[in-house]
């Protein structure tokens, strides 16, 4: 519940019908959970590739109501961490990032074996991530995909708002214990991904950021 506003709290994914988002990621999370490879591309130049199945499938969608349920508020998404060190590809950052904001232009991450080991991008977020990687032991692990499914969520440059929007993705470097990962970072930063496509074992399961759960 924390690094909220007042909008957070009385607009856009506040508003949502809980029930109705948490049936979704139940749904979402069904699916994944059977899965074992998953392809992440974007229109801004995304494309990594995972191995899956590892790790826990995570509901956060307005509704613990049993021992090991966690929600936030504003929620809505499902998410999972790649098996580690199998995560390659290129990861473009077009939509906001925690602690940091939306980036002026986007920021380009490099990820190998699990690792990011570049970033570029001409704006003063990508200096900062370089430096957090530099100073952060585990902050290059590439720890969580996430797909959002709150319907009424805002697109206002707030990373907590934005991470739950339906259709966004987003991806987060360092601490990946959540999942049942053996990597223990002091950071978890979650970047948002604008009009992703997300595809498990060839089933679509997003297209260019619209949410396809009855076709996977």
């Amino acid at each position: 519940m924390v690094m909220r506003d007042l909008d957070n709290w009385v607009k856009g994914g506040a508003l949502a019908d809980y029930e109705q988002v948490y049936r979704e990621g139940q749904n979402l999370a069904a699916i994944w959970s059977a899965k074992k490879s998953i392809r992440l591309t974007s229109e801004a130049g995304t494309d990594l590739v995972a191995d899956i199945g590892d790790g826990r499938v995570i509901i956060e969608c307005g509704i613990a109501r049993e021992p090991g349920c966690t929600m936030a508020f504003s929620d809505g998404e499902v998410s999972q961490m790649p098996n580690e060190g199998t995560a390659n590809g290129t990861v473009v950052i077009d939509g906001p990032i925690c602690y940091l904001g939306l980036p002026s232009s986007p920021v380009t991450l490099t990820v190998k074996n699990g690792r990011v080991t570049g970033i570029s991008g001409g704006s003063r977020t990508a200096r900062e991530l370089e430096r957090l990687l530099d100073e952060v032991p585990n902050s290059d692990n590439f720890a969580e995909i996430g797909i959002g499914l709150n319907p009424k969520s805002l697109r206002n440059g707030d990373f907590e708002e934005e991470k739950k929007a339906r259709g966004n993705v987003h991806v987060a470097i360092g601490d990946n214990t959540a999942y049942g990962g053996t990597v223990k970072s002091s950071v978890h930063m979650d970047m948002v991904i604008y009009r992703p496509t997300v595809v498990m074992d060839g089933h679509r399961i997003v297209d260019s950021g619209t949410v396809l759960l009855e076709l996977a």
